[in-house]
């Protein structure tokens, strides 16, 4: 049964790294009106016990829970904590936003969280002993497209992880090295292993200053949707994808380019931004703060748990 007051929100995890994740149940929580604090696992397990009391949280979120980073609390010590609080009635989310093969999970999963929040297909709904809900990325909230600058100017933007030597990347990474050999200084690319800063908090001036942003899915993973068909069109930004699900429609809300053709297919998608790129640009921003902002992703969490309205 749902409180008739404000719900005691935490939000337990790695606030080292800038997770989109953390920042937009941040926002949600705070627009809903409800009460929302950020516990890191890099204190020690009475510091987070103590804080998290202080709380008496009726929703704990948590990030890097199940695979947190060395020095910080291991599993084990999270799961202990989490595990106090689902016995007493709070709802535990786990969030696995980014599936891996090589992640081993050494707790019992059933005994520390209530709902598995997964980007991915839920094939199997009892696939981690609880309950899972499929729960994409979403944008943050905002008014109104911003105006562009000229520090983010650029024909194609590229924003995140490359790794040539990993599978998980090495695709996409090879299509962007390409692309850039291509496009020179038109395309533009941030990213954090070259030692670029992590831009997600600049994202409403990106989006509205790069003619066109390039996203990349992975076919492999059933359900899995980038982050970017949210972030960048939810920020009035022209999205270059090539696949977003059912939740973004090719040629209203973003360009799809060919998978089986994919350099010379983006090539021609970025010339043709130039005059698309109006329409679409408000086609998504519009679409996207109406159903996919961090709200209604909360919403639907807070639903799966409680019951009725969020």
């Amino acid at each position: 049964m749902r409180p008739r007051r404000p719900l005691r929100s935490v939000w337990l995890g790695n606030p080292r790294y800038l997770s989109v994740y953390g920042l937009g149940v941040a926002q949600a929580m705070s627009i809903l009106g409800h009460w929302h604090r950020q516990v890191s696992i890099w204190d020690s397990a009475n510091d987070v016990r103590r804080q998290i009391e202080e709380m008496c949280p009726d929703v704990i979120w948590t990030h890097m829970a199940l695979w947190p980073p060395s020095g910080a609390l291991s599993a084990a010590e999270i799961a202990d904590i989490l595990g106090r609080w689902k016995r007493r009635g709070t709802a535990v989310f786990l969030h696995d936003g980014d599936p891996k093969p090589d992640r081993a999970v050494s707790v019992d999963v059933g005994s520390t969280f209530s709902i598995a929040l997964v980007n991915r297909a839920v094939v199997d709904d009892t696939a981690w002993g609880i309950a899972a809900l499929r729960w994409p990325y979403a944008a943050m909230v905002q008014k109104e497209i911003a105006e562009p600058t000229t520090e983010w100017t650029c024909d194609l933007l590229f924003a995140g992880f490359l790794r040539i030597d990993e599978s998980h990347y090495g695709e996409r990474t090879s299509l962007v090295f390409r692309l850039h050999q291509l496009l020179g200084p038109r395309m533009r690319i941030v990213n954090a292993h070259a030692g670029d800063v992590n831009n997600r908090m600049v994202v409403a001036d990106v989006a509205a200053s790069a003619r066109a942003i390039l996203g990349c899915a992975r076919p492999e993973v059933p359900g899995w949707i980038d982050t970017r068909v949210f972030q960048y069109p939810g920020a009035g930004g022209l999205l270059i994808h090539d696949g977003a699900g059912e939740f973004l429609e090719p040629n209203v809300h973003y360009l799809r380019y060919d998978r089986d053709n994919p350099v010379e297919s983006i090539i021609s998608l970025v010339e043709r931004a130039a005059t698309a790129g109006v329409v679409i640009r408000e086609n998504a921003f519009a679409h996207v703060q109406r159903h996919h902002t961090w709200i209604q992703r909360v919403e639907v969490a807070l639903r799966a748990f409680f019951g009725g309205g969020a």
